[in-house]
């Protein structure tokens, strides 16, 4: 059985009830130990004084967080571009939907956007990407510049909202809207239409001042198909979510799926063998732990990754944990991290 649960923002959160038989077998493979073992990762790095990624080695390039299932949902490239004016050529539509996500490209600068004449919202700018056969279209991930200047363009230009629309055929449909985004932002569209073009209509910037009522877009990735949104958060015991580089053989970062009253008990439904984390795609470490993270009153199910194999890099901002439910449903959470104490770049002479 399937609940659909609608949440903020147009997401949606699909949970399913799980029989006894699968409660218990989960229950017996649970560690008794309650303690939130951060081994090697935060132990002398005061959340308050941690200290900045290193810019040695290069950080890895901003993603969109993996959708478990839409290997193939990547359908944007296969739509064309336009918009209601603004950059040409490095700066065009194209730039919108051609797979380069963050900053980068074959510009002389290093660097393509599409940035779109536009103004506070709802300032009736709009960006369109039209396919020539029908397409599902279940979600969208909105790849933007951040607040400070980047890439060449004056800060606060990120594409802060938009009215998220599908075409039926007769007239643009609105399917909902974001507002007040300081960085890059997801939607979810619960129906998945069956549709010809999306549009981002009343597209808008942070703010006008200067250059910024022209936001920034670097890819407007489209998803065909649905999954499980969670909330994950890693390191619980430290706000920081400050992870050691270098913290040695064994360290391991915790990631703990959060419960929401009815709507999904992880430790019940979340599969953990199922589990992968990080660019590395990490598997658990030992066995899973039932706590209350944050404290809501719902259990929470807390597993263990091996620092070393997440991938995890030098100035990752985020970090990925996907898998599936004991229904074989897919799931995937993102939250923040900082990482710190990153190796040394050996230098040749």
């Amino acid at each position: 059985m399937i609940h659909r649960i609608p949440t903020a923002g147009g997401a949606l959160r699909i949970v399913s009830a799980l029989g006894l038989t699968s409660c218990l077998i989960l229950s017996n493979a649970f560690a008794t130990d309650d303690e939130d073992d951060q081994a090697g990762n935060k132990a002398s790095v005061p959340v308050a004084e941690a200290p900045a990624a290193s810019s040695s080695p290069l950080p890895s390039l901003a993603s969109p967080p993996p959708i478990l299932g839409c290997q193939d949902g990547n359908i944007q490239t296969l739509a064309v571009a336009t918009s209601s004016g603004g950059g040409v050529g490095f700066f065009g539509p194209q730039i919108g939907n051609d797979g380069v996500f963050g900053p980068g490209g074959d510009s002389p600068w290093g660097c393509e956007f599409n940035w779109m004449s536009g103004g506070l919202y709802p300032s009736g700018a709009w960006y369109e990407l039209e396919w020539a056969d029908p397409v599902r279209i279940c979600q969208i991930w909105v790849d933007t510049k951040t607040q400070p200047a980047e890439c060449g363009a004056n800060p606060n230009r990120g594409l802060h909202g938009a009215d998220i629309q599908t075409w039926d055929g007769f007239h643009f449909v609105d399917e909902g809207s974001t507002t007040n985004a300081n960085d890059d932002w997801e939607f979810v569209i619960p129906t998945c239409p069956i549709t010809t073009s999306l549009r981002l209509y009343n597209v808008g910037p942070v703010s006008t001042e200067f250059q910024s009522d022209n936001p920034v877009l670097y890819e407007l990735k489209v998803y065909d198909c649905n999954l499980i949104a969670v909330e994950i958060d890693i390191m619980p015991s430290d706000p920081g979510n400050n992870l050691n580089l270098r913290a040695g053989s064994g360290a391991s970062i915790s990631v703990a799926i959060l419960s929401v009253d009815e709507s999904l008990e992880a430790p019940n439904e979340i599969d953990p063998s199922t589990l992968e984390f990080g660019p590395g795609k990490a598997s658990i470490s030992g066995l899973p732990r039932v706590r209350d993270v944050d404290r809501d009153g719902n259990k929470d199910l807390v597993v263990k990754f091996l620092t070393e194999e997440t991938g995890i890099a030098c100035g990752d901002t985020h970090a990925i944990l996907s898998g599936s439910t004991f229904n074989s449903e897919p799931i995937s959470g993102s939250d923040a991290i900082n990482t710190f104490n990153c190796p040394r770049v050996r230098k040749r002479w």
